[in-house]
């Protein structure tokens, strides 16, 4: 987490220690997410730290090095190309794509709305704290409708996971062959805990509370992979933006940390009790490739079993 606020606020003064990290650690996720910032620094060495990755030992980082070189016009190369895909079937949805999600929060810290907070949540943190996406499209349906689930480690004292689903419906603009344009948005009714964690009755809860959630974006399909004669989604990327509700007491109760799991839950200003509580307003961006996961030149297109849900 501050090695990513490091960089976001530092920017090209800390392009070496960004070397540093891209060339020498070991976790492939944040390598990614490290490239990802390098996307907004105007330097020319932007593009000479990424180019050699698109050849790393590390299939995850190489696949994505060569999506990072594309956006950016650093390569003239496709980051498409024709590879082994595998489908599983008997599942519930035709791809599983996980997703780095960076996000920005503004939280109302008195009601004057003259003293704010700012938190710059980086892909790993705020999947610690909201859940790891994953983006769920089906064949037939994937133009007007989505699922996207969260899977929340560390939340219940019993050690299982916590899991969120939120179908979301919208338009996709088609007019280009292997691209689509897509803006979505859900209504989904879930309980609203007053604590500001999730699943925690301490403070009480409001059942079916209807939040609102948008995202738009684009995603790119690959013409050389096909599911039940589609051409699949490789990569997708976008913006999303919402309202959630952050308890700064429980903050406090835990000597300034905002990142544990479960803290701070969804809401929305068109409820009469929820709205009045309602203090946050977030937004930020998502990027998510189908991959090579396991080093074998093979992408695994369908992850996902029959989810289970459980909501709130």
């Amino acid at each position: 987490m501050r090695l990513f606020q490091l960089i976001a606020r530092k920017g090209r003064d800390v392009l070496s220690v960004v070397r540093e990290v891209l060339n020498e650690d070991t976790d492939s996720q944040l390598r990614i997410n490290v490239m990802w910032l390098l996307e907004d620094i105007v330097d020319d060495r932007c593009r000479d730290i990424v180019l050699p990755l698109m050849n790393d030992k590390d299939s995850r980082v190489r696949e994505w090095a060569r999506v990072f070189c594309w956006e950016m016009g650093w390569t003239p190369n496709d980051f498409r190309q024709a590879k082994e895909a595998r489908h599983y079937e008997g599942r519930t949805f035709d791809e599983t794509i996980f997703l780095h999600i960076k996000c920005d929060l503004f939280i109302r810290l008195v009601e004057t709305n003259d003293l704010w907070g700012h938190v710059l949540m980086s892909p790993q943190m705020l999947a610690r704290v909201y859940g790891q996406a994953l983006a769920c499209p089906i064949m037939k349906t994937r133009e007007k409708e989505i699922v996207i689930s969260k899977t929340l480690k560390g939340l219940h004292e019993d050690g299982t996971d916590h899991y969120e689903a939120f179908l979301f419906k919208g338009f996709t603009d088609r007019t280009q062959p292997y691209h689509g344009n897509f803006y979505f948005e859900t209504h989904t009714d879930r309980p609203f805990f007053k604590s500001g964690k999730a699943d925690d009755l301490s403070e009480g809860v409001i059942e079916h509370v209807n939040v609102p959630f948008a995202r738009e974006g684009q995603w790119f399909l690959n013409p050389n992979i096909k599911i039940d004669g589609k051409n699949a989604i490789e990569y997708v990327r976008g913006l999303f933006q919402g309202w959630a509700y952050v308890s700064p007491n429980r903050i406090k109760e835990n000597a300034g940390d905002f990142m544990f799991p479960g803290n701070s839950v969804l809401s929305t200003l068109h409820h009469p009790e929820v709205g009045e509580i309602t203090n946050t307003y977030l937004f930020g961006g998502f990027k998510g490739k189908v991959l090579d996961w396991d080093g074998r030149r093979r992408f695994r297109l369908k992850l996902s079993a029959k989810l289970r849900y459980r909501q709130g």
